[in-house]
């Protein structure tokens, strides 16, 4: 494909269906409830990256999703088989080979994250091999370079909460330079979703 843009932003979704996404909210909420929120925040993500200037490219899970409602100039993909990492890579090695040379990616359990932080992210790889953006639970919300450095992908466990600690010392190994944006909140579990709520009251569910 071509593109005048050197930078690309992933999105990793998964397809919206009860039973299937967010399972520890849903033990709380039930799963038309759990759904509204999670199409809810698919709608802040979206909103977020419709403003960015970059190439868009969101990466669903099990299969791509009919594209109603989805900003006509998003580029769908499917995220390849294995682990989060092993996605991770291989999203961003199809899009290194494809040309691009700054690429973030970024979930949509983030109901916090703005445009200007994807924008921060992308000018600090001007000058920075990787940027982050650690999240309070531990991970991440935000993971980009601006030349192949997926190694850092390479943990073997991504269910605990020093997932952004460990990915920390993989960047040291690569002696890449480093910068970190601002700590923001993901949304996980009905904690987080008392706290978070604010940011969903003002959004309608984004529909596929």
């Amino acid at each position: 494909m071509s593109s005048s843009s050197d930078k690309a932003l992933i999105i990793f979704v998964k397809n919206p269906q009860p039973g299937k996404v967010k399972t520890r909210l849903e033990a709380s909420l039930g799963p038309d409830a759990t759904l509204k929120v999670y199409r809810t925040l698919i709608a802040l993500t979206f909103d977020a990256a419709e403003r960015v200037d970059a190439d868009v490219f969101v990466y669903f899970t099990p299969v791509i999703a009919n594209n109603a409602g989805l900003p006509d100039r998003f580029y769908l993909r499917l995220q390849q088989n294995g682990d989060l990492g092993k996605r991770m890579k291989a999203a961003f090695r199809e899009l290194f080979d494809e040309g691009y040379e700054r690429i973030c990616i970024i979930g949509s359990d983030c109901p916090q994250l703005r445009t200007h932080h994807l924008d921060q992210a992308f000018a600090a790889l001007t000058a920075t091999d990787i940027v982050a953006g650690p999240a309070e639970d531990g991970g991440y919300y935000l993971m980009g370079m601006n030349k192949d450095h997926t190694r850092i992908f390479g943990l073997s466990d991504w269910s605990h909460g020093q997932v952004y600690q460990q990915t920390l010392e993989l960047i040291r190994n690569e002696e890449a330079s480093f910068t970190q944006l601002e700590k923001l909140s993901d949304l996980d579990t009905v904690e987080d979703y008392r706290v978070l709520a604010h940011h969903l009251d003002a959004h309608h569910p984004v529909s596929f």
